[in-house]
């Protein structure tokens, strides 16, 4: 039976729109990471769960991909404002002076928590933390989890996920307490 993987996390963060690193502490941000988007709309919270093993390439990739309308982005109460898969996104280039602002409230009220991770470990990381999310916001009032898919991992039986996070105020003022109640979250053991 394969053996369950120990993952240590220490989660650094947030960072965002207006409050990114500068270009002499971006090297924090390069390596392998798991990482959260954390979203705050009206009435609810939407957590993404990702990994990458360059993160500083990913994040800009993921500012690119919103910014350049590839991403769905969403009002503030979590209705669509537009959907890169609509067969009139042409059409809604004609009204970009509406949109655009939409976009960049979105991006702006998205949180990005962050932690290094060794390249081996981040497959079984992410789905472990994934797997953790989204059972827990199916049972938590205003949180969804915003990735579509349970991902697995054939590498182990389950993954322990020891995390500490450096700032625990918006850690708290984000509710992420409510996700992760404990530092120590086991997740997929038999």
């Amino acid at each position: 039976m394969p053996s369950m993987a120990k993952i240590e996390l220490l989660w650094q963060g947030p960072i965002g729109i207006g409050f990114l690193p500068t270009r002499g502490d971006q090297n924090k941000l390069e390596g392998p990471h798991i990482y959260l988007f954390v979203g705050q709309y009206d009435e609810s919270k939407l957590i993404y769960v990702g990994q990458s093993k360059s993160f500083l390439s990913r994040l800009w990739e993921h500012y690119r991909n919103w910014l350049g309308l590839h991403y769905y982005v969403l009002g503030s109460d979590m209705i669509p404002v537009y959907d890169p898969s609509e067969d009139y996104m042409l059409e809604k280039m004609n009204s970009i002076d509406d949109l655009y602002p939409k976009i960049v409230d979105d991006v702006k009220r998205t949180s990005i928590f962050y932690a290094k991770c060794d390249e081996a470990l981040l497959d079984p990381a992410e789905a472990a933390l994934i797997d953790h999310v989204m059972d827990q916001s199916n049972k938590i009032r205003g949180w969804q989890c915003n990735n579509g898919r349970r991902q697995t991992y054939g590498g182990h039986s389950g993954s322990r996920i020891e995390m500490e996070w450096a700032n625990m105020d918006s850690f708290s003022q984000l509710g992420l307490g409510d996700l992760f109640p404990h530092s120590t979250v086991t997740i997929g053991s038999n």
